[in-house]
């Protein structure tokens, strides 16, 4: 079984930019954001996702090489034990 923060990516790798509604409705068949909006803001801070504002002004979720966020300045991110287990697992690049 994927855990979720797999599953987001999963789906942002395929439809780039959706937003945490639009991502719960795809998962969970519902518009309750509240777990998906925790697990991006995880995986952004982990450096596998990243998000900004769309035209329409919701937060789109974007891999983090996509190229909706190409020029976009990005702030360094510290990875801490614990906050991104998947990346210690599978060490840095």
């Amino acid at each position: 079984m994927q855990s979720l923060g797999q599953t987001i990516r999963f789906i942002i790798e395929r439809r780039p930019g959706l937003s945490d509604c639009e991502l719960a409705f795809a998962i969970y068949g519902k518009r309750t954001q509240q777990l998906v909006n925790g697990e991006c803001r995880q995986l952004q801070s982990c450096g596998t996702l990243t998000r900004r504002k769309r035209l329409d002004g919701l937060v789109g979720n974007y891999p983090p090489n996509d190229v909706h966020t190409a020029g976009i300045s990005r702030t360094k991110v510290r990875v801490r034990r614990g906050v991104c287990p998947e990346f210690h697992a599978q060490g840095p690049d």
